[in-house]
């Protein structure tokens, strides 16, 4: 029997740093075997004193031994990025690739520095188990 399950990579209500290079960096999770079937999804929330409405960069690793980490790439060697609007409703993203036993995600805005205050985000990957 399958069933749906998620693990939240950035926890809800977390600031994404604003500026080209600048990410947060969530904590690595561990996946529990066998999973298939990933997706990602994310939901951001402008600050309520930013006039603008910023898009948020998500990026997410994985890793055999929750040390060393590299970032997830496709099966088509892309590397797995994902972008969310604030205050939009995001897409999911299909992953299409096998993960590593640890995974962790990453969320920025690569505008301008916002000096009205950093949106604020959730990530998260779901994922189907067999039993």
């Amino acid at each position: 029997m399958a069933s749906a399950n998620f693990i939240r990579l950035i926890p809800e209500g977390t600031q994404c740093p604003t500026g080209a290079g600048n990410f947060s960096i969530g904590i690595g999770k561990s996946l529990s075997a066998p999973m298939t079937g990933f997706l990602l999804s994310a939901k951001c929330t402008k600050n309520p004193g930013d006039l603008t409405e910023r898009t948020v960069t998500f990026k997410l690793d994985h890793s055999p031994d929750g040390v060393n980490w590299t970032q997830v790439k496709m099966s088509d060697g892309s590397l797995v990025t994902y972008q969310c609007q604030t205050n939009v409703p995001c897409a999911t993203k299909a992953i299409d690739t096998p993960l590593l036993p640890y995974v962790r995600g990453h969320c920025g805005e690569t505008g301008v520095v916002a000096s009205e205050g950093l949106p604020t985000c959730t990530f998260d990957i779901y994922y189907t188990t067999f039993k």
